[in-house]
């Protein structure tokens, strides 16, 4: 026991003096103390307060908020102190986005999905989500919602939730979120001044595009349109969906082949 004091005052010597880490181990240990689901013996507590109060201001906080609702949706301590443990040396606003991403995906009214499926989810789109969080929540719950809508796609809800966080997630590398961009894709190359492709092939194109970023849309309904034009390409639909392809990748893809993309007849020519 002198030796985990001895160095948590040392930690707490050399800490930032924004950092208030003794009101931290105090919260978290006597929140462990005294709530009867996450009972253990007594230097096991103090281990894990340690920990927690390295995640410095808020950091009780955000362990009490995670660890508490999924302890509640029967998670086992173990794992409940786990996952909070992950939060408290994180942001608010990923603790946020965890516990808003879990409920609507555990809820029986929401997804209905599992309990582990829905803390990996939530997880996927909070404390390891590489970009903004509160963006990836939105763009989660756009497409959910968009997903299940019956007027829309009208896909069973349980089906939406794993759908929606991998669109969700191509958003790390885009600061303005992917929903809305992904959508009005998807709804382009279903419709008559688009490709009119079937819903599965539209969608699996669309995914596959919205990896390239928020410009999606205009870059492939450009390329498209120019494409199938007469006077443009002149491409077959199969050919401009290629091409079309090929243009909204270039934002993060080198364009291989693109003679032959924009001239099939080309090689033969030279041939």
């Amino acid at each position: 026991m002198i030796n985990l004091l001895f160095l948590f005052l040392v930690q707490t010597t050399y800490a930032d003096t924004n950092c208030l880490t003794s009101r931290e181990f105090i919260t978290s240990l006597e929140f462990i103390r005294n709530d009867g689901d996450f009972h253990m013996k007594e230097q096991e507590a103090r281990e894990l307060a340690l920990k927690i109060s390295e995640g410095c201001t808020g950091a009780a906080k955000r362990f009490i908020r995670v660890a508490k609702v999924i302890s509640k949706a029967g998670e086992n301590r173990k794992m409940a102190s786990e996952t909070g443990l992950k939060f408290s040396k994180g942001t608010d606003s990923e603790t946020d986005s965890f516990i808003k991403v879990f409920q609507m995906a555990l809820a029986e009214d929401g997804l209905d999905m599992d309990l582990n499926n829905s803390i990996k989810i939530a997880l996927s789109l909070s404390r390891e989500f590489k970009g903004d969080v509160d963006h990836a929540r939105k763009d989660f719950e756009k497409i959910v919602e968009y997903c299940a809508d019956s007027n829309t796609l009208g896909l069973p809800r349980l089906q939406c939730g794993p759908f929606a966080a991998k669109i969700a997630k191509y958003g790390e590398s885009w600061k303005d979120g992917v929903s809305k961009a992904f959508i009005k894709t998807f709804e382009y190359l279903k419709s008559d001044s688009g490709p009119a492709l079937i819903t599965a092939d539209a969608l699996k194109v669309a995914d596959r595009m919205i990896e390239h970023g928020p410009l999606t849309y205009e870059n492939y309904s450009q390329a498209y349109q120019y494409a199938i034009s007469k006077n443009g390409l002149g491409l077959s639909r199969d050919e401009a969906v290629k091409f079309a392809t090929k243009m909204a990748s270039i934002t993060t893809d080198d364009v291989k082949n693109s003679e032959k993309l924009i001239n099939p007849e080309s090689k033969k020519q030279k041939n």
